[in-house]
């Protein structure tokens, strides 16, 4: 990942800083960050990749219901508030992750010829 590399930028220390006894779920919180390195905030590859989920069910769906394909893209959306929540990323790091998506999505049509 060569954006993070070039961007490095980390979530504070600050925000990692919890009581991790205090249920169940802050340790659950405490395993999923020993997981996730703290400098590969941006941009987000958790609402990136659910973009392209979206945009890929988006399509599959053409010719369904709209209300359906624009459903779709609620998976994304809640992706980036349970991301903003766990303090997993800033909230700027969610447009560059979906014009990432949606370019290399469109990139992947027009290689491929759909």
């Amino acid at each position: 990942m060569v954006i993070y590399i070039i961007f490095p930028i980390k979530t504070p220390a600050r925000w990692r800083d919890f009581n991790a006894e205090a249920s169940l779920s802050t340790r659950f919180l405490v395993f999923i960050q020993k997981t996730d390195a703290p400098n590969n905030a941006f941009p987000s590859l958790h609402v990136g990749a659910a973009t392209m989920i979206a945009l890929h069910l988006a399509e599959m769906l053409q010719g369904e219901d709209p209300v359906w394909r624009m459903a779709t893209f609620a998976f994304p959306a809640l992706v980036a508030v349970s991301a903003s929540m766990t303090k997993q990323h800033y909230v700027i790091d969610y447009p560059p992750a979906i014009a990432l998506a949606w370019l290399s999505y469109y990139l992947a049509a027009v290689v491929v010829g759909v």
